[in-house]
């Protein structure tokens, strides 16, 4: 293998990248390209180096973040060679014992040096707190209110965490991954700034211990891989297929409710009869949509089928569903109702969900709009479904 990459250490930590390169060169691998997160290296011969960063220092309304010709011909001069540059970042090198110079004599001149990086992680904090406000506003305007709106997000948060975990989880990892990473690098700046202003030099070889950080961002990112491959896996796993015309899980069909007309298709986008399955790492999933043609008659049915790891998971899953609901928009219209073989039901128009152990049922029926009466056929149909299925 000719080439190799590798997560450098944050822009702040000027002293560990100095080691990390010059280390990756005395096993044989020379700095290449220093990118946003890694760094490429290209095999050679085992080189004792000495590594140097130099941190660009542009005004708040440059362009360009390039350190200034003349200052790298300076140094280039002194005996050093550029190597590469990542963002503020500029890396030089030059063999031990060359007599190179190093950048400042005086830790004070280097400590300006620092006040690009520190306005960048500074800056850094916006996109966190715009995202929050662009969340908080869409939710006040679509739900009337801040308070409404933090529910609605929350009930959400907590449905998606059953549906959809790895991919929440690998989610979560990442936001947790850049705000250690943002709360890091300005609390070391900062630190590192006032070091070298009271004329302490800046330490180019840091004892291990201050590795902690680059271990717990790589536990972090590894997580957040590993749960985005699961999620990958899940979502091609679970993308609809054609619904078989005898179920063979705990979910209906419009024939178990009496219904003996034809498939058809919805002159709109997603408009056939699928089943998709899933298996997050809360729940296995069914959903369907079945469409027929029956006379003068267009009968569907959407359901939603859980089977969670116990009953207490699966009574929290309710509610959610029913909060969560598309057309009631609001569990206080859900009233409970009787249903046979289910430890509790409720409805609300054609929509209605039903939980027995740990298994949850969320159907939304096209007949209950107007014949209502069909509520009771509908909890008869299920029941036997999810007996039959049980029994199987």
């Amino acid at each position: 293998m000719k080439r190799r990459y590798r997560f450098h250490p944050g822009d702040y930590a000027l002293g560990e990248n100095e080691q990390f390169y010059t280390e990756m060169a005395a096993r044989g691998w020379l700095l290449e390209r220093r990118g946003a997160w890694l760094s490429r290296f290209r095999r050679g011969e085992p080189a004792r180096l000495r590594y140097r960063v130099e941190l660009s220092c542009p005004g708040v309304f440059d362009e360009s973040s390039e350190l200034p010709e003349e200052q790298r011909s300076l140094y280039e001069a002194c005996g050093w060679r550029f190597v590469s540059r990542g963002g503020l970042v500029n890396v030089f090198c030059a063999p031990e014992g060359s007599g190179a110079p190093e950048f400042y004599s005086d830790p004070r001149q280097q400590a300006d040096t620092l006040k690009a990086l520190r306005r960048n992680y500074l800056l850094g904090w916006l996109p966190f707190l715009l995202l929050a406000a662009l969340q908080l506003a869409m939710g006040a305007s679509l739900f009337g209110g801040v308070g409404s709106a933090l529910g609605r997000w929350a009930v959400s948060l907590r449905l998606a965490w059953v549906t959809e975990t790895a991919l929440v989880a690998a989610l979560t990892l990442f936001l947790l991954r850049e705000l250690v990473a943002l709360l890091c690098g300005q609390v070391r700046t900062g630190l590192l700034y006032r070091r070298l202003r009271r004329g302490i030099p800046l330490d180019h070889a840091p004892g291990r211990q201050q590795r902690l950080y680059r271990a717990i961002r790589g536990v972090l990112l590894a997580g957040c891989a590993a749960f985005a491959c699961l999620a990958a896996v899940q979502w091609a796993a679970g993308r609809p297929a054609p619904l078989p015309q005898t179920p063979q899980r705990p979910y209906l069909l419009l024939g178990d409710l009496g219904h003996r007309g034809e498939r058809t298709a919805l002159p709109v986008k997603g408009g056939e009869s699928t089943l998709s399955h899933t298996r997050s790492l809360q729940a296995e999933q069914w959903q369907t949509r079945e469409f027929l043609r029956e006379g003068e008659q267009s009968p569907w049915l959407y359901q939603q089928v859980y089977l969670l790891g116990s009953e207490k998971e699966a009574r929290a899953l309710l509610p959610l569903l029913l909060a969560e609901a598309p057309f009631a928009r609001d569990p206080s219209a859900f009233a409970a109702v009787q249903a046979p073989g289910f430890d509790e039901a409720y409805c609300a128009g054609f929509e209605c969900a039903a939980r027995r152990g740990n298994t949850v049922y969320f159907i939304t029926y096209s007949d209950l709009i107007d014949h209502p009466e069909q509520e009771e056929a509908l909890w008869q149909a299920l029941a036997q479904r999810e007996a039959a299925w049980r029994e199987g």
